[in-house]
């Protein structure tokens, strides 16, 4: 038969190892709060640094539509869209009804 002293450690360890999840959890949230608040600081930055380099690719003479058409995006505008990595593009099959084929090698009698 267990002890009072025994029933007593046994609530003690469950409720430490309990307390000891929720703080771990508490600390892994606020590790990643302040990994997104450095993120989106470096994304700022960053975003300026674009700015102003377009800036000064117009200054020495470049025109926008010269440079998108090199392929540099403007300030502002979204990334194109990437596929996942691995992911393959898919390729359309087209409709073989609606391929018009001849073949030389028949005559058209």
């Amino acid at each position: 038969m267990s002890t009072q002293n025994d029933l007593a450690g046994a609530a003690r360890r469950l409720l430490e190892a309990d307390i000891d999840a929720r703080v771990d959890a508490v600390r892994k949230a606020s590790e990643a709060a302040t990994e997104a608040e450095h993120a989106e600081a470096r994304h700022r930055a960053a975003q300026a640094a674009h700015e102003a380099a377009w800036k000064d690719a117009l200054t020495v003479g470049w025109n926008e539509r010269e440079l998108q058409r090199i392929g540099l995006r403007p300030p502002g505008k979204p990334s194109p869209r990437r596929n996942r990595a691995g992911a393959k593009p898919t390729q359309s099959t087209p409709d073989v009804g609606s391929l018009n084929v001849t073949n030389d090698n028949e005559s058209n009698d």
